[in-house]
């Protein structure tokens, strides 16, 4: 049953990411909401990612970004079925971000080497390597925050 429920947030996301891509921020706030309380934490992971881009990008309360990310971190663990659809790397990513514009240095560079550990295991693939890229900016910006030497 738990498998059938991972699904289907999976296409609950895919609606969020689509309602607000049509400026509909009231209807996908309601929608998470909804599904962030019904769900098992194991299968959170897409709808947290989905709140913690929220508050950092567009309500830029990095409070709120930084507890949804991290709650999609450790739904992200207990539910590998979501790793092809919810990247870690955005994850992370946003959760390190998040850390640094609140100025949890420690906290940030905590995250920013677990995105990094993602990072290095994507950018490896030749498939993925373009896909990884994308990233190289946001690296340069949290590498000059908080002083951690990127390896990659």
């Amino acid at each position: 049953m738990y498998l059938l429920e991972a699904f289907k947030v999976l296409l609950i996301f895919k609606k969020i990411e689509s309602l607000e891509k049509d400026r509909k921020y009231d209807e996908a706030i309601s929608l998470r909401s909804l599904w962030l309380s019904k769900v098992k934490h194991r299968n959170s992971s897409p709808l947290w990612l989905s709140e913690g881009k929220y508050q950092l990008h567009y309500k830029k309360d990095y409070s709120k970004a930084l507890i949804a990310f991290e709650n999609g971190m450790k739904a992200h663990k207990n539910q590998p079925l979501h790793y092809g659809s919810v990247s870690p790397l955005d994850i992370y990513y946003g959760g390190a971000v998040s850390a640094v514009m609140l100025n949890r240095i420690q906290k940030g560079e905590k995250h920013f080497k677990e995105f990094l550990n993602y990072y290095d295991c994507i950018y490896s693939d030749k498939d993925l390597s373009s896909y990884a890229l994308s990233y190289s900016d946001g690296i340069k910006w949290l590498r000059e925050q908080i002083n951690t030497e990127f390896h990659g």
